[in-house]
């Protein structure tokens, strides 16, 4: 992500579910949802498949992790397992 650091306006999230725990940040002017590495990371692909599942069905979306930037279509009918899977690899 590009401009002015810290960026502006950035919201932390620190999600519990059934599942576990994962911590987020939104960046709205991206916009992106950034993760730092966590283990497991099927919690924090459950939490971003499902928020935009509900919230962005129809947005084309990437990934990238922070040491290439390469973007990654992400497909957002897979399951979090093989996000998660992704995600480490």
């Amino acid at each position: 992500m590009s401009g002015p650091f810290p960026p502006k306006d950035a919201t932390d999230l620190d999600i519990h579910t059934s599942d576990g725990h994962c911590q987020l940040t939104f960046y709205p002017a991206g916009p992106a949802l950034v993760f730092p590495d966590q283990d497991p990371l099927l919690v924090p692909a459950q939490v971003i498949l499902g928020l935009l599942n509900a919230l962005a069905p129809g947005t084309p979306t990437v990934w990238c992790t922070d040491s290439d930037g390469t973007p990654e279509d992400l497909d957002l009918t897979c399951d979090a397992t093989v996000l998660a899977e992704d995600f480490s690899s």
